[in-house]
Protein backbone atom coordinates (compact mmCIF):
# COMPACT_ATOMS: atom_id res chain seq x y z
CA UNK A 1 0.00 0.00 0.00
CA UNK A 2 1.30 3.52 -0.61
CA UNK A 3 2.01 5.30 2.26
CA UNK A 4 -0.26 8.67 0.61
CA UNK A 5 -3.20 6.31 0.80
CA UNK A 6 -5.43 6.73 4.05
CA UNK A 7 -8.69 4.59 4.34
CA UNK A 8 -11.78 6.35 4.21
CA UNK A 9 -14.59 5.19 6.92
CA UNK A 10 -17.24 2.85 5.59
CA UNK A 11 -19.48 5.58 7.22
CA UNK A 12 -18.58 7.85 4.74
CA UNK A 13 -19.54 6.41 1.71
CA UNK A 14 -23.30 5.83 1.09
CA UNK A 15 -25.34 2.57 1.44
CA UNK A 16 -27.60 3.71 -1.24
CA UNK A 17 -27.87 6.27 -3.82
CA UNK A 18 -30.89 8.26 -5.14
CA UNK A 19 -32.10 8.81 -8.81
CA UNK A 20 -34.22 12.01 -9.60
CA UNK A 21 -35.50 13.89 -12.68
CA UNK A 22 -35.23 17.73 -12.56
CA UNK A 23 -38.12 19.64 -14.36
CA UNK A 24 -36.07 22.93 -14.22
CA UNK A 25 -35.51 25.28 -17.38
CA UNK A 26 -31.46 25.90 -18.12
CA UNK A 27 -30.98 28.59 -19.62
CA UNK A 28 -27.65 28.86 -19.64
CA UNK A 29 -24.85 25.62 -21.47
CA UNK A 30 -23.94 23.08 -19.02
CA UNK A 31 -26.24 24.57 -15.83
CA UNK A 32 -27.89 21.29 -15.27
CA UNK A 33 -24.04 19.94 -14.12
CA UNK A 34 -23.63 22.87 -11.21
CA UNK A 35 -26.91 22.41 -10.26
CA UNK A 36 -26.34 18.95 -9.82
CA UNK A 37 -22.97 19.49 -8.06
CA UNK A 38 -24.66 21.98 -5.29
CA UNK A 39 -27.11 18.48 -4.54
CA UNK A 40 -23.67 16.34 -4.48
CA UNK A 41 -25.11 14.82 -7.66
CA UNK A 42 -24.00 13.50 -10.91
CA UNK A 43 -25.61 13.79 -14.10
CA UNK A 44 -26.19 10.29 -15.35
CA UNK A 45 -28.65 11.21 -17.97
CA UNK A 46 -28.48 14.97 -19.87
CA UNK A 47 -31.50 14.90 -22.14
CA UNK A 48 -33.76 13.22 -19.75
CA UNK A 49 -32.52 15.51 -16.89
CA UNK A 50 -31.65 12.33 -14.64
CA UNK A 51 -29.66 12.79 -11.75
CA UNK A 52 -28.35 10.76 -8.79
CA UNK A 53 -27.58 12.14 -5.12
CA UNK A 54 -26.74 11.03 -2.03
CA UNK A 55 -29.39 13.73 -0.24
CA UNK A 56 -32.36 12.06 1.09
CA UNK A 57 -35.77 13.15 -0.67
CA UNK A 58 -37.05 14.79 2.75
CA UNK A 59 -33.74 16.41 2.80
CA UNK A 60 -34.66 20.48 3.50
CA UNK A 61 -32.35 21.62 0.45
CA UNK A 62 -34.67 19.43 -2.10
CA UNK A 63 -37.72 19.82 -0.16
CA UNK A 64 -37.12 23.63 -0.93
CA UNK A 65 -36.89 22.77 -4.95
CA UNK A 66 -40.24 22.57 -6.79
CA UNK A 67 -38.91 21.31 -9.41
CA UNK A 68 -37.09 17.94 -9.13
CA UNK A 69 -38.95 14.81 -8.28
CA UNK A 70 -37.43 11.41 -6.13
CA UNK A 71 -37.54 8.46 -9.35
CA UNK A 72 -35.98 5.71 -7.06
CA UNK A 73 -33.28 4.66 -4.44
CA UNK A 74 -30.75 1.63 -5.66
CA UNK A 75 -28.06 0.62 -4.18
CA UNK A 76 -24.55 2.50 -4.04
CA UNK A 77 -22.91 -0.17 -5.26
CA UNK A 78 -25.16 -0.24 -8.57
CA UNK A 79 -23.76 3.05 -9.36
CA UNK A 80 -20.44 3.16 -12.06
CA UNK A 81 -16.95 2.56 -10.27
CA UNK A 82 -15.90 5.84 -11.69
CA UNK A 83 -18.80 7.93 -10.35
CA UNK A 84 -18.51 6.24 -6.64
CA UNK A 85 -15.11 8.24 -6.50
CA UNK A 86 -16.36 11.18 -7.43
CA UNK A 87 -19.93 10.92 -4.70
CA UNK A 88 -17.30 10.14 -2.20
CA UNK A 89 -15.23 13.24 -2.55
CA UNK A 90 -17.90 15.00 -3.26
CA UNK A 91 -18.72 14.07 0.07
CA UNK A 92 -15.35 15.09 1.87
CA UNK A 93 -15.62 18.32 -0.50
CA UNK A 94 -19.23 19.68 0.94
CA UNK A 95 -19.92 17.37 4.24
CA UNK A 96 -16.93 17.65 5.86
CA UNK A 97 -14.99 20.45 4.09
CA UNK A 98 -11.73 18.54 3.09
CA UNK A 99 -10.34 21.28 1.18
CA UNK A 100 -10.56 23.89 4.17
CA UNK A 101 -9.07 21.68 6.58
CA UNK A 102 -6.24 20.52 4.16
CA UNK A 103 -5.64 24.45 3.55
CA UNK A 104 -5.90 24.97 7.54
CA UNK A 105 -2.69 22.33 7.47
CA UNK A 106 -0.57 23.82 5.00
CA UNK A 107 -0.91 27.42 6.31
CA UNK A 108 0.30 26.10 9.63
CA UNK A 109 3.08 24.41 7.96
CA UNK A 110 3.72 27.51 5.89
CA UNK A 111 3.82 29.73 9.16
CA UNK A 112 6.60 26.92 10.61
CA UNK A 113 8.79 26.76 7.47
CA UNK A 114 8.12 23.68 6.85
CA UNK A 115 6.94 24.23 3.10
CA UNK A 116 7.69 27.53 0.76
CA UNK A 117 5.88 29.63 -1.09
CA UNK A 118 6.73 32.60 -2.52
CA UNK A 119 5.80 35.33 -5.48
CA UNK A 120 7.76 36.08 -8.77
CA UNK A 121 7.56 38.66 -11.72
CA UNK A 122 3.66 39.24 -11.15
CA UNK A 123 2.93 35.21 -10.29
CA UNK A 124 1.82 33.65 -6.75
CA UNK A 125 3.79 30.17 -6.62
CA UNK A 126 1.56 28.51 -3.18
CA UNK A 127 1.77 24.80 -1.76
CA UNK A 128 -1.27 22.59 -0.96
CA UNK A 129 -2.25 19.44 -0.59
CA UNK A 130 -4.21 17.96 -3.18
CA UNK A 131 -5.98 14.71 -2.98
CA UNK A 132 -8.01 12.17 -5.18
CA UNK A 133 -10.63 8.93 -4.02
CA UNK A 134 -9.23 5.57 -5.35
CA UNK A 135 -10.98 2.79 -4.73
CA UNK A 136 -9.58 -1.00 -4.27
CA UNK A 137 -10.73 -4.27 -2.97
CA UNK A 138 -14.25 -2.52 -1.92
CA UNK A 139 -12.72 0.33 -0.23
CA UNK A 140 -12.26 3.54 -1.07
CA UNK A 141 -9.12 5.93 0.11
CA UNK A 142 -7.89 9.13 -0.03
CA UNK A 143 -4.48 9.94 -1.63
CA UNK A 144 -2.75 13.11 -0.24
CA UNK A 145 0.20 14.93 -2.95
CA UNK A 146 1.40 18.23 -2.23
CA UNK A 147 1.44 20.32 -5.30
CA UNK A 148 1.97 23.60 -6.03
CA UNK A 149 -0.31 26.28 -7.36
CA UNK A 150 1.17 28.80 -9.97
CA UNK A 151 -1.02 31.59 -10.82
CA UNK A 152 -0.80 35.10 -11.92
CA UNK A 153 -2.27 37.35 -8.72
CA UNK A 154 -4.05 39.31 -11.32
CA UNK A 155 -7.58 38.32 -12.15
CA UNK A 156 -8.05 37.25 -16.33
CA UNK A 157 -10.00 40.33 -17.12
CA UNK A 158 -7.19 43.14 -15.27
CA UNK A 159 -4.54 40.85 -16.71
CA UNK A 160 -5.38 41.22 -20.23
CA UNK A 161 -6.09 45.06 -20.11
CA UNK A 162 -9.42 44.68 -20.24
CA UNK A 163 -8.86 43.59 -23.94
CA UNK A 164 -10.80 41.25 -25.99
CA UNK A 165 -8.35 40.64 -27.97
CA UNK A 166 -5.76 39.91 -25.57
CA UNK A 167 -8.52 37.68 -23.57
CA UNK A 168 -9.04 35.63 -27.24
CA UNK A 169 -5.14 35.01 -27.33
CA UNK A 170 -5.49 33.16 -23.95
CA UNK A 171 -7.81 29.98 -25.93
CA UNK A 172 -6.19 26.65 -25.19
CA UNK A 173 -4.47 28.49 -21.48
CA UNK A 174 -5.74 27.17 -17.92
CA UNK A 175 -7.84 29.12 -15.53
CA UNK A 176 -9.59 28.73 -12.39
CA UNK A 177 -12.65 30.10 -10.46
CA UNK A 178 -11.03 32.91 -8.51
CA UNK A 179 -13.76 32.54 -5.39
CA UNK A 180 -13.92 28.35 -5.17
CA UNK A 181 -11.64 27.01 -2.10
CA UNK A 182 -10.81 23.96 -4.84
CA UNK A 183 -8.50 24.72 -7.64
CA UNK A 184 -9.59 22.83 -10.43
CA UNK A 185 -8.39 23.73 -13.85
CA UNK A 186 -10.05 24.61 -16.56
CA UNK A 187 -8.86 24.95 -20.25
CA UNK A 188 -10.03 28.07 -22.30
CA UNK A 189 -11.61 27.16 -25.51
CA UNK A 190 -13.38 29.87 -26.82
CA UNK A 191 -14.28 33.68 -25.85
CA UNK A 192 -17.63 34.44 -26.29
CA UNK A 193 -19.90 38.17 -26.53
CA UNK A 194 -20.57 39.64 -23.23
CA UNK A 195 -23.65 38.70 -21.47
CA UNK A 196 -24.80 40.25 -18.42
CA UNK A 197 -27.12 37.84 -17.84
CA UNK A 198 -25.10 34.63 -17.85
CA UNK A 199 -23.17 36.36 -15.22
CA UNK A 200 -25.97 37.90 -13.38
CA UNK A 201 -28.45 35.38 -13.76
CA UNK A 202 -25.76 31.93 -14.16
CA UNK A 203 -22.31 32.53 -12.74
CA UNK A 204 -23.15 34.43 -9.54
CA UNK A 205 -25.74 32.23 -8.01
CA UNK A 206 -24.24 29.11 -8.73
CA UNK A 207 -21.63 31.06 -6.37
CA UNK A 208 -23.86 31.65 -3.36
CA UNK A 209 -25.34 27.93 -4.09
CA UNK A 210 -21.78 26.79 -3.83
CA UNK A 211 -21.25 28.81 -0.69
CA UNK A 212 -18.54 30.61 -1.88
CA UNK A 213 -19.97 33.85 -1.76
CA UNK A 214 -23.19 35.51 0.39
CA UNK A 215 -23.64 37.94 -2.43
CA UNK A 216 -22.18 40.05 -5.27
CA UNK A 217 -20.54 42.24 -2.44
CA UNK A 218 -18.24 39.59 -1.92
CA UNK A 219 -17.12 40.04 -5.24
CA UNK A 220 -17.04 43.61 -5.23
CA UNK A 221 -14.44 43.17 -2.29
CA UNK A 222 -12.46 41.31 -3.88
CA UNK A 223 -12.43 42.38 -7.66
CA UNK A 224 -13.57 45.28 -7.52
CA UNK A 225 -17.03 46.74 -9.53
CA UNK A 226 -18.29 43.93 -11.67
CA UNK A 227 -17.45 44.68 -15.74
CA UNK A 228 -20.88 43.99 -16.97
CA UNK A 229 -19.92 44.46 -20.74
CA UNK A 230 -17.07 41.48 -20.02
CA UNK A 231 -16.74 39.26 -22.67
CA UNK A 232 -17.67 35.38 -21.51
CA UNK A 233 -14.85 32.67 -21.58
CA UNK A 234 -16.07 28.79 -22.19
CA UNK A 235 -13.73 26.40 -20.41
CA UNK A 236 -13.51 22.68 -20.38
CA UNK A 237 -12.32 20.63 -17.08
CA UNK A 238 -8.46 19.90 -17.49
CA UNK A 239 -8.75 17.15 -15.30
CA UNK A 240 -11.65 13.78 -15.61
CA UNK A 241 -13.57 12.99 -18.60
CA UNK A 242 -15.92 15.42 -19.21
CA UNK A 243 -16.10 17.88 -21.79
CA UNK A 244 -18.81 20.07 -21.05
CA UNK A 245 -18.36 23.71 -21.63
CA UNK A 246 -18.73 25.91 -18.33
CA UNK A 247 -19.10 29.93 -18.36
CA UNK A 248 -16.49 31.50 -16.47
CA UNK A 249 -16.66 35.38 -16.15
CA UNK A 250 -12.52 36.62 -17.03
CA UNK A 251 -12.97 39.06 -13.88
CA UNK A 252 -13.67 35.89 -11.59
CA UNK A 253 -10.96 33.78 -12.53
CA UNK A 254 -7.44 33.34 -12.54
CA UNK A 255 -4.97 32.86 -14.98
CA UNK A 256 -2.98 29.06 -14.19
CA UNK A 257 1.06 28.31 -15.39
CA UNK A 258 2.89 25.31 -14.79
CA UNK A 259 6.31 25.36 -15.02
CA UNK A 260 6.16 23.54 -18.76
CA UNK A 261 4.30 26.89 -19.83
CA UNK A 262 7.30 29.18 -19.19
CA UNK A 263 10.02 29.60 -21.38
CA UNK A 264 13.06 28.34 -20.75
CA UNK A 265 14.40 31.31 -19.13
CA UNK A 266 11.95 32.52 -16.81
CA UNK A 267 11.36 28.77 -16.08
CA UNK A 268 15.06 28.64 -15.09
CA UNK A 269 14.60 31.50 -12.54
CA UNK A 270 11.64 30.38 -11.24
CA UNK A 271 13.59 27.03 -10.40
CA UNK A 272 16.90 28.91 -9.06
CA UNK A 273 14.17 31.32 -6.72
CA UNK A 274 12.54 27.64 -5.47
CA UNK A 275 15.70 26.35 -4.68
CA UNK A 276 16.92 29.19 -3.00
CA UNK A 277 13.79 29.35 -0.72
CA UNK A 278 13.73 25.88 -0.31
CA UNK A 279 17.70 25.93 1.24
CA UNK A 280 17.05 28.90 3.18
CA UNK A 281 19.61 30.83 0.94
CA UNK A 282 19.09 34.54 -0.73
CA UNK A 283 16.21 36.73 -0.22
CA UNK A 284 12.54 35.93 -0.15
CA UNK A 285 10.57 37.78 -2.96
Amino acid sequence: MKLNWFKISDAVVPKVIHVYKSYRVFEVEGDIYKFASTINGRVIDAENQLIISTLEPDDPQLIELKDIKHIKTMPFSDVPPYQQKVIVKGILDKKYMLYRLLDSIAEKLLKKDVIKSFSFDGLSVKPYFDYTVEQLDGSFFLTLRLRYNMVYRKNVWDLVGRDRKRLESLVGKRIQNIFSWQRKSFEIVDIRDPDGDIVKKGIIPHFVRCGYIKGEEDIVKRVGEIDWSQPIIYAIPVSGKSKEKYPFAPQFSKLVFEMGDLDGETAKEVRELWARKKHRTGKDN
